[in-house]
């Protein structure tokens, strides 16, 4: 996708959080397991993104939002929620999102015992402040996963189908969060390319192994990993399995891709 104005990703540094691996998110939690993804490190506090599971035993408010945000994003993994918004009821299942209604004892009519979603906020900073909407100043959001809404060749691989999930249209561009879906296994992958764009991949399904500028080892990320990528850091996606699929936060939308050479791994 090629830049369409001269707007600045995020500062954003490099960081590999595995979640995939803990045990906590291996069984069901007695409470409500929790972690941040590495991006509020990464991003100096302007962004966050946690993934939260329920367990058997958990009161409403331990997965509420940050009503502080400027900016909410939540997608279900799993189980389902059942949200007010401001003229109706919606219900909520896996692959499903919703933008600008954070979870609050307002918000939230029902959860299932089973819930697992990824929350994406943008903090109020004054960082966030210069290039991002108000409080209250974008619209409720509903993505639902349908066929149609994952198009084959709408990003710059024809290898993978994507579904936007509609930020871009309530953000002023300024951020967007996809799905990226697999069309097949692939050896040989992305080919090594820097973004001009700052971003957040996280491992919705099968595997991919990635090559990361300034990481000595591939990456292998698998449901539940999260890796930062700044703008400007050359990646490789060497290798993906045919169920590969990623959720994908973009800062800012409109963006470039250059080829690079591979590096040198010291």
């Amino acid at each position: 996708m090629t830049a369409s104005s001269c707007m600045r990703p995020i500062p954003m540094t490099l960081q590999v959080v595995q979640t995939g691996r803990l045990d906590e998110f291996g069984r069901q939690p007695e409470r409500v397991a929790s972690r941040e993804l590495g991006l509020y490190e990464a991003t100096s506090g302007v962004f966050s993104a946690r993934r939260v599971k329920t367990g058997r035993q958990w009161g409403i408010s331990e997965i509420f939002s940050n009503r502080d945000a400027r900016f909410t994003c939540i997608y279900v993994l799993d189980g389902y929620a059942v949200l007010r918004l401001s003229d109706r009821l919606v219900t909520l299942h896996r692959h499903d999102s919703i933008c600008q209604v954070p979870f609050s004892a307002t918000s939230i009519a029902e959860v299932s015992l089973d819930f697992e979603f990824v929350e994406i906020q943008v903090l109020d900073t004054p960082l966030a402040s210069e290039v991002l909407p108000g409080p209250g100043e974008s619209r409720e959001l509903v993505s639902f996963d349908t066929p149609d809404a994952h198009v084959r060749g709408a990003g710059p691989r024809a290898f993978f189908d994507y579904r936007n999930l509609g930020l871009a249209d309530i953000t002023g561009r300024r951020i967007e969060v996809q799905v990226i879906r697999a069309q097949q296994a692939r050896e040989g992958g992305t080919g090594w390319h820097s973004h001009t764009m700052a971003q957040l991949s996280y491992g919705l399904s099968g595997w991919a192994l990635l090559d990361i500028e300034g990481v000595k080892e591939p990456v292998r990320q698998q449901p539940g990993d999260a890796i930062c990528i700044p703008a400007g850091c050359g990646h490789n996606a060497g290798s993906f399995s045919s169920d590969y699929w990623a959720l994908q936060l973009q800062i800012p939308v409109d963006y470039d891709t250059t080829p690079m050479d591979t590096p040198v791994r010291r």
